[in-house]
């Protein structure tokens, strides 16, 4: 027979204290409040990875950060059933989520992952694979793991009710898409594949591929992109990390030889600064240099192109000006040169040749032997006179030669004025080129 136990049962154990803070906040929840913070908490659990820790937990403000901690930190103090031994203080909370449709427990795993921010390093699903992988599942249980992961978070998503024309109703609607895609092409697949051998395509090896195919490979991508560890913003929840002031050492006093040093080397700076502009000039000097190089040699070309190839002093033994010129010496003609002023050049940058004589002559005499290989070939005889015949005889006539050939200057001259003419000529005033008044040119035989 038992007997009851002569230990005296105790009182029951009250339940936690909430604080005022956590109940207040509780006390000021409503339906459109907590739904857009779970929204936004599944929002970038599954959908998008936050572009920075500040912009992540922009969207809640100061006041509501420091309601949600206390509210999950309270949670995590109570009972990890999440049943309702903490009395009627969250019958607000209870309230919402009966109305709506919401399960409690589900909300209050969300509440208590905020709260820490350990955990929320790590999204839900991530932190669900972690475990599994902790107490050694197998691969198919840990996406058995997911998928019930997943279909809680989908009736929590689906049932939840965020401000209308907020950013919060736009996430709500892309949160239940892709949960419901995850499931359907990542999920599902895979556990089909490691139970019954489904084949399972994971990479677009062909170029036509069916939309649903194509959608569970770039799933895939955002499945394992959740799985990494994420940066929380502890300043959000109070938490500076211990900065580590580095103070530096204080600097010695100047000596005489690091100020000696500092001199020397600001002199070198000041050197190297001047070398450096030299080294510019002497480049632009060169420039010029070859400039002037090249129109010189230009000039000098165009110089020898000018000079005849028969324009060359031959020297005549019989002429007292080149006899004179080829005794002279190397040394007279080089002082000669350089006593010479420089002339004036041109305006084409050549300086005028002086004109010799000699040179002159001897070009004539080349190109008069030139002319006559030319026209040798037409040498023919001269041509006979014609003889007339008298209409008398019928015999040929003599040419009526004049006596003195000459050419008239169509001058009449007086008595007098040819007298005068004679006179300075020598010769008589009756001589026989005075004719009829008319002076006679004599020929060039003559003038000899």
């Amino acid at each position: 027979m038992l007997t009851p136990s002569t230990q005296a049962l105790g009182p029951p154990t009250p339940p936690p204290t909430i604080s005022k803070l956590a109940k207040a906040f509780v006390d000021s929840l409503n339906t459109y409040q907590l739904s857009d913070f779970l929204v936004w908490m599944l929002y970038h659990d599954v959908v998008e990875l936050p572009d920075s820790p500040t912009a992540w937990y922009q969207p809640i403000n100061k006041l509501d950060m420091r309601g949600w901690v206390a509210l999950g930190e309270f949670l995590l103090n109570t009972s990890k059933a999440m049943d309702t031994s903490y009395g009627f203080d969250l019958v607000v909370l209870d309230s919402i989520c009966d109305r709506i449709g919401l399960q409690r427990s589900t909300v209050h795993s969300l509440l208590i992952q905020f709260a820490d921010p350990e955990k929320m390093a790590y999204s839900q699903i991530a932190t669900v694979v972690n475990q599994a992988v902790a107490n050694f599942m197998t691969k198919v249980e840990i996406y058995e793991a997911v998928r019930a992961k997943l279909q809680e978070l989908e009736k929590l998503a689906s049932r939840q009710q965020p401000t209308h024309t907020s950013e919060f109703e736009v996430w709500h609607a892309q949160v239940v898409k892709h949960i419901r895609d995850l499931l359907k092409l990542v999920v599902e697949p895979r556990i089909a594949n490691l139970r019954s051998g489904t084949p399972l395509v994971t990479a677009a090896t062909a170029a036509q591929l069916p939309k649903d195919v194509k959608d569970g490979i770039k799933l895939t991508y955002a499945y394992e992109a959740m799985q990494p560890k994420r940066q929380v913003p502890l300043h959000r929840y109070g938490i500076y990390p211990d900065l580590q002031i580095v103070t530096p050492p204080p600097s010695p006093p100047h000596s005489e030889e690091v100020e000696r040093a500092r001199l020397h080397a600001m002199q070198l700076l000041a050197d190297n600064h001047d070398l450096r502009a030299q080294v510019d000039a002497l480049q632009d000097n060169k420039k010029e240099l070859e400039k002037s190089n090249e129109k010189l040699a230009v000039r000098f070309h165009k110089l020898q192109r000018s000079q005849p190839r028969e324009y060359v002093e031959v020297p005549d033994p019989n002429d007292v000006f080149t006899s004179s010129r080829a005794n002279r010496t190397v040394a007279e003609d080089v002082q000669d040169c350089s006593s010479k002023q420089p002339q004036p050049l041109s305006n084409d940058g050549i300086a005028p040749q002086p004109f010799t004589p000699l040179l002159t002559r001897q070009r004539s005499t080349v190109l008069s032997q030139n002319y006559d290989d030319i026209f040798s070939g037409l040498d023919t005889p001269p041509t006979p006179p014609v003889r007339l015949s008298a209409p008398a005889t019928g015999g040929l006539l003599e040419p009526n030669v004049p006596r003195r050939v000459g050419r008239r200057s169509g001058l009449i001259f007086t008595s007098d004025q040819k007298n005068l003419l004679a006179a300075i000529r020598g010769v008589d005033g009756e001589d026989e080129d005075w004719e009829g008044g008319e002076v006679r040119t004599p020929t060039p035989a003559g003038r000899k």
